[in-house]
């Protein structure tokens, strides 16, 4: 990991200098980079914290990341989750880190799984385990475009437990990287509450 830092160092946000890999930007451009942690209590009574307001200049940088090869983003949003989980929970100790999954097929068109690169680079910046925990067994919709009715119909019955792991009695951080209603934040982690887990947290990029 250190060796490949070095080849792919973090880069700021904003201006793309170089900058420590728990930071998403620079000092310089800190204070048009405003992080601001909120709390909502997602359908399922879990609770889930993000970082922006999806509907400002922060949905830019979001959909750069998605749907315009911006891959390298994956750094600075890890960055983002962990200051905002350590803001609002920095006394629970989270056994695993997860992702909300996404389907095999996004996978292939996109080229990578953006919010597991998230999640994966956030647990070890926290020197905290990664598991895979779910998976998406059917290709649904994309949800964005959903109203809240249909978001909860469209996550419904998609999602299901990997069996890789036993998570019996495990606190689990569960990220994603953008929470609306959390319709999928709710699916997601009812699925983990099934098979055991203690408690379940989540954290997004944007709301």
């Amino acid at each position: 990991m250190i060796l490949w830092n070095m080849l792919f160092p973090n880069r700021c946000l904003i201006c793309g200098n170089v900058i420590e890999i728990d930071k998403p930007v620079c000092d310089n451009c800190s204070n048009s980079f405003s992080i601001e942690p909120y709390i909502q209590t997602i359908p399922n009574g879990c609770l889930c914290v993000s970082a922006f307001d999806h509907s400002r200049k922060y949905r830019k940088y979001m959909l750069d990341y998605k749907f315009d090869n911006k891959k390298y983003y994956y750094k600075n949003y890890a960055a983002v989750i962990n200051i905002i989980v350590n803001e609002v929970w920095g006394d629970i100790k989270f056994d695993y880190y997860t992702s909300v999954p996404t389907h095999k097929d996004k996978i292939k068109k996109r080229g990578y799984h953006q919010t597991r690169l998230i999640a994966v680079n956030s647990a070890d910046l926290k020197h905290c385990k990664y598991k895979p925990l779910l998976i998406q067994t059917k290709n649904n919709k994309s949800q964005h475009s959903l109203s809240a009715a249909e978001r909860k119909l469209n996550a419904k019955n998609i999602y299901a437990f990997s069996n890789k792991c036993n998570i019996t009695g495990k606190t689990i951080l569960l990220i994603d990287d953008v929470v609306t209603t959390g319709a999928t934040l709710s699916e997601c982690a009812d699925i983990l509450l099934e098979n055991g887990a203690k408690a379940v947290y989540c954290a997004a990029i944007n709301r």
